[in-house]
Protein backbone atom coordinates (compact mmCIF):
# COMPACT_ATOMS: atom_id res chain seq x y z
CA UNK A 1 0.00 0.00 0.00
CA UNK A 2 0.82 3.74 -0.68
CA UNK A 3 -0.55 5.98 1.69
CA UNK A 4 -1.63 9.44 -0.15
CA UNK A 5 -0.41 12.59 1.13
CA UNK A 6 -3.82 14.40 -0.19
CA UNK A 7 -5.76 12.82 2.34
CA UNK A 8 -8.31 15.33 3.72
CA UNK A 9 -7.71 16.84 7.49
CA UNK A 10 -9.55 19.09 10.15
CA UNK A 11 -7.50 21.36 12.79
CA UNK A 12 -9.90 23.13 15.57
CA UNK A 13 -6.94 24.15 18.31
CA UNK A 14 -5.10 21.32 18.86
CA UNK A 15 -8.05 19.45 17.67
CA UNK A 16 -6.97 17.02 15.01
CA UNK A 17 -9.20 14.98 12.31
CA UNK A 18 -7.57 13.38 9.65
CA UNK A 19 -9.72 11.58 6.92
CA UNK A 20 -9.31 7.73 5.80
CA UNK A 21 -6.08 7.56 4.18
CA UNK A 22 -5.96 6.83 0.95
CA UNK A 23 -4.27 3.87 -0.31
CA UNK A 24 -3.23 1.65 -3.27
CA UNK A 25 -2.05 -2.24 -3.55
CA UNK A 26 1.26 -2.20 -4.31
CA UNK A 27 4.42 -4.53 -4.23
CA UNK A 28 5.55 -4.91 -0.80
CA UNK A 29 7.17 -6.59 1.77
CA UNK A 30 4.50 -7.79 4.00
CA UNK A 31 6.20 -6.48 6.83
CA UNK A 32 6.29 -3.07 5.15
CA UNK A 33 2.56 -3.32 4.78
CA UNK A 34 1.87 -4.06 7.69
CA UNK A 35 3.57 -1.25 9.15
CA UNK A 36 1.96 1.34 6.63
CA UNK A 37 -1.34 -0.96 7.64
CA UNK A 38 -0.79 -0.05 11.49
CA UNK A 39 -0.03 3.59 10.60
CA UNK A 40 -3.06 4.20 8.77
CA UNK A 41 -5.35 2.85 11.50
CA UNK A 42 -3.08 4.87 13.70
CA UNK A 43 -4.15 8.71 11.58
CA UNK A 44 -7.70 7.38 11.74
CA UNK A 45 -7.79 7.72 15.51
CA UNK A 46 -6.26 11.02 16.08
CA UNK A 47 -7.66 13.54 18.06
CA UNK A 48 -5.12 16.18 18.54
CA UNK A 49 -1.62 17.47 18.54
CA UNK A 50 1.29 19.39 19.70
CA UNK A 51 4.88 20.17 19.05
CA UNK A 52 7.15 19.08 21.88
CA UNK A 53 10.27 21.13 23.04
CA UNK A 54 12.06 18.97 20.83
CA UNK A 55 10.18 20.62 17.89
CA UNK A 56 8.89 17.01 17.17
CA UNK A 57 5.23 17.05 15.98
CA UNK A 58 3.20 14.52 18.53
CA UNK A 59 -0.47 13.43 17.45
CA UNK A 60 -2.14 11.40 20.35
CA UNK A 61 -4.96 9.26 19.70
CA UNK A 62 -8.62 9.04 21.55
CA UNK A 63 -6.89 6.33 23.99
CA UNK A 64 -3.98 7.93 24.54
CA UNK A 65 -1.35 6.58 21.88
CA UNK A 66 1.10 8.79 20.74
CA UNK A 67 2.69 8.84 17.17
CA UNK A 68 5.71 10.80 17.57
CA UNK A 69 7.14 12.35 14.20
CA UNK A 70 10.77 14.18 14.19
CA UNK A 71 12.86 15.44 11.06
Amino acid sequence: MVLSCSDPYTVEGSKLTISPAGTTMMACPPALMDQERKLVDLLGKVSSYSIDHTGALVLTTTSGDQLVARR
